[in-house]
């Protein structure tokens, strides 16, 4: 079922996880504002924290999505070069066809884990 929260959310998806970085970050409005496991941040700001993200990824497989008219939620699995598995939900609030808010949830466990393992390996 097609929203128009959801048909930006995805268009975003799609855009970065084909590594566009230029692409996925015309999505968002001009006053953009994110919660991220590195804190809050603007536009410029998440930049740079998805282009590292995007160095680092494999792949994404997305699970699940749902929105309504403004609000979208994406579930999706990541395979990055230092854990091939770390699953993430993203949730996301549009207005005129522009993401003006996001909050991305990474399943810390995973990520110590396998910073743990890479420390004993």
């Amino acid at each position: 079922m097609s929203s128009p929260a959801l048909d930006v959310a995805l268009a975003y998806y799609k855009a970065w996880s084909n590594k566009n970085l230029d692409e996925a970050l015309s999505y968002f409005a001009d006053d953009f504002v994110s919660r991220t496991p590195e804190g809050r941040m603007d536009a410029a700001a998440y930049r740079p924290f998805l282009g590292g993200f995007l160095e680092i990824l494999k792949k994404a497989d997305l699970v699940a999505a749902f929105g309504d008219e403004n609000t979208a939620l994406m579930y999706y699995d990541a395979e990055t070069l230092p854990v091939p598995y770390s699953p993430v939900g993203e949730w996301f609030r549009v207005e005129n066809g522009k993401i003006v808010e996001s909050r991305i949830v990474f399943d810390n466990f995973t990520l110590q884990g396998a910073g743990a393992i890479a420390k004993v390996s």
